[in-house]
This record gives structure tokens, sequence and C-alpha cells, in this order.
């Protein structure tokens, strides 16, 4: 299969893969302080805002306001929805003498692939009363707003997630955005492959001007797989496909950078080495040399 077939392929199955669809998230409330028997829990933190792929820290502040009592204390940790979400709590003491306390911190994170969207963070404090065994539970909830950077938030319905569209279907933004960076990608095509090929054309050397059209090519590939993942937000597609889709790309780009930058590569190292080294300053045997070590190092 040929170099640009494969390429398209490619193309054809991450654009695919944008046709599935999962729902998304939940909204809740939250307070800052409860009290739990004569143990009082409280914290600062109001709410938390981060990004996927990020977190941010609870500190709480466990007090005993007892003056004869101590209780055995355990913390429990909940978010909802808890999907792609973790909320882990620090050590702690499992004990709290009378007039005494502690402060616990709570991680909470969200996966890189997690939806956007609010959650609420349940923080669940159980006391026992060391003398007499008594058992109190009570609970605190806080505010957490997950922030994506696939969701279609602030893109959505936009061509190329600036422009309102005068029409009411997504995906005819989604089409017109990735009919746009079509266009930037024929002219980058061009435009590398007029530069390449005017180091290589001089000399007739077949072989180098293969490389500028097929550099120019991946070029031209390489912005079309940007502009793939820009397209599918503006459509409104779920952000968990807009994530798997992106990851796919993003291995694709990897692969394609790599190939251009060699091919780039041999056409410089030729037109450093020979074509403008009239002086002969640098020997042209050294060229072979130079291209096999510039494709070990790609």
């Amino acid at each position: 299969m040929s170099s640009r077939l494969t390429a398209t392929v490619l193309i054809i199955a991450v654009f695919a893969a944008c046709f599935l669809s999962v729902p998304m998230a939940d909204v809740s409330d939250a307070d800052t302080g409860v009290d739990v028997a004569e143990i009082r829990v409280h914290t600062f933190t109001d709410s938390l805002e981060f990004k996927t792929g990020n977190g941010d820290t609870v500190t709480l502040v466990i007090s005993n306001n007892s003056t004869a009592d101590g209780y055995q204390i355990q913390i429990q940790t909940s978010i909802t929805p808890s999907t792609k979400m973790h909320a882990d709590v620090s050590d702690y003491a499992k004990s709290l003498d009378p007039g005494k306390s502690q402060t616990v911190t709570v991680d909470v994170s969200a996966d890189s692939t997690a939806v956007s969207g609010d959650r609420t963070l349940t923080i669940t404090v159980t006391v026992t009363k060391i003398l007499g065994g008594e058992v109190t539970e009570g609970a605190m909830e806080i505010p957490v707003k997950v922030n994506s950077n696939y969701s279609s938030e602030g893109y959505y319905n936009k061509i190329m997630g600036i422009f309102p569209s005068p029409f009411t279907d997504p995906i005819i933004a989604a089409a017109l955005t990735l009919l746009v960076w079509v266009g930037i990608a024929i002219v980058m095509n061009i435009a590398v492959r007029w530069i390449l090929t005017r180091m290589a054309r001089k000399d007739g050397n077949d072989e180098l001007r293969k490389d500028a059209r097929s550099a120019g090519f991946f070029v031209m590939v390489l912005v079309l797989l940007f502009g793939i993942p820009a397209a599918i937000r503006v459509w409104g597609i779920d952000e968990r496909i807009v994530a798997t889709v992106s990851d796919i790309v993003a291995a694709i780009i990897a692969l394609n950078i790599a190939y251009i930058a060699w091919k780039i590569y041999k056409v410089v190292a030729y037109d450093i080495i020979v074509r403008r080294d009239s002086d002969n300053r640098i020997d042209d045997s050294l060229y072979p040399l130079v291209k096999m070590i510039g494709k070990i190092i790609v």
C-alpha cells in the first residue's frame, strides 16, 4: 500500500470514529461544615474547579469540641457522578482526644478523558465515642466543576470554533470548519512543495523532487489531522469521543511529523552539502553518511 493511500485511509478511519455517541454528566450543591456529635468538621473550600487530567485538594479541619470524651474517626469520600473521578484521603489520626484537632487533606482528580460538567464531592465522617461506643455519622458536600479540553463548550456550532454559524444544524458548521482546514492544508502542501522543490530542482535530482512532493503531501495530512478534532468539537460530539479521536490523531501526528522531518532533512542536507557548496568545502561523499545519521536520529 502506498504512503499516500495509507495516510488517506487513516484520516477516513479517524473521522469515522466520530459517529458514536455516549451520555453526559450531572449537577449538585454543597456546604462547608458539619457537626458530628461533638466533632466539628470544617473546610475553607467552598468549591473546586479544574481541568481534566488535573485535580485539586480540600483541606479539612477536624476538631473535638468535647472537654471529656475522645472519639474514633473514620472519613470516607465519594464523587457523583463518579466515572473517571478520584477522591483520596490523606493519612489521619483514627482517634481524637478531647480539645484536640487535626488537618486532613482530600485529593480530588479527574482522568484526562473524563467528561466536563458538575459533580458533588461527598465527605462522610463517622465518629464513635471511645467511652460508651455511641456512633454518629454526618456528611458535607462540596461542588466540583470539571472542565474538559475536549468539550464543545465555546466551540459548538461556531465555524472554526470562533465565528457563529448562520445555520442551526451544527454539522454544517463542522463541515465548513473542516473545509477551512482542508484549504489551509492545500496551501501548506503547495508552499512546502514549492520551497523544497526549489532546493532540489537545479541538479535534476529525481529522488529529492520526489521527497519534496512527499513532504508537501504529508504536511497537508498533518494539517488535516489537526482539523478533525476541531471539527467534531464544533459538531458537539461527546467529549469522550473527542478525547478518543484526539488520542488516535496524536499518535498519527507523531509518526507523521517524524516522516516529514526525515524528508525535509534529506532535501536540506543535500542543498547544504552538495548544491550550495560550490567551493567544495564539504566533500560530497559525506552526503550519504549525513543522510544515514539523520535517518537513525529521526
